[in-house]
């Protein structure tokens, strides 16, 4: 069997950057392991033959750590999306020695509460259309087309037209 690097002191720092939000492989490159190396060793901790117990402990500790990232910035955006967090506090000393403290408050963000609705339902996402013309304006039907951003020099291949929407067009 293999020698592993994978110790306490290691799992920790992993957990620190996952924690931290960061992905995967930046965790890895952060602490000078490959992401090939991760991802083994949450495979080997999936697997019932495995008897080393610290894959597993890894495993639950990194996927914990994920799970908190996720928690605090959720818990961040609802913040965002009801308001009221405290931007700004000034203390004014008034003549005679009273004191007063003015505070400015966050507006409520509805942007924060959409973006959480658009994530986790999907009748609420947001769908990217393209709408693509034939000449004079002749409606054209795909199948199986994927488009994607290309590059100036790439040749695009041609895409034989299903429907063009006018009679006789095909």
């Amino acid at each position: 069997m293999a020698r592993t690097i994978l110790n306490d002191e290691l799992i920790a720092l992993l957990v620190e950057a996952l924690g931290q939000g960061l992905y995967v492989r930046h965790a890895c490159d952060l602490c000078g392991i490959s992401e090939a190396s991760y991802w083994e060793w949450m495979r080997r901790a999936q697997d019932p033959n495995e008897t080393n117990p610290i894959f597993g402990t890894f495993a639950e500790a990194a996927k914990k750590a994920t799970a908190k990232d996720l928690t605090r910035n959720l818990e961040l955006i609802r913040k965002a999306a009801v308001g009221g967090a405290v931007t700004e506090r000034k203390t004014i000393t008034k003549p005679g020695g009273a004191v007063e403290v003015v505070e400015r408050v966050a507006s409520p963000a509805w942007q924060a509460a959409g973006w959480l609705s658009e994530r986790r339902h999907d009748e609420y996402k947001q769908v990217q259309r393209t709408e693509v013309t034939g000449a004079g304006g002749a409606r054209l039907l795909f199948s199986g087309v994927e488009f994607r951003q290309v590059g100036e020099d790439e040749v695009l291949e041609t895409v034989e037209v299903i429907d063009s929407g006018s009679p006789g067009a095909n």
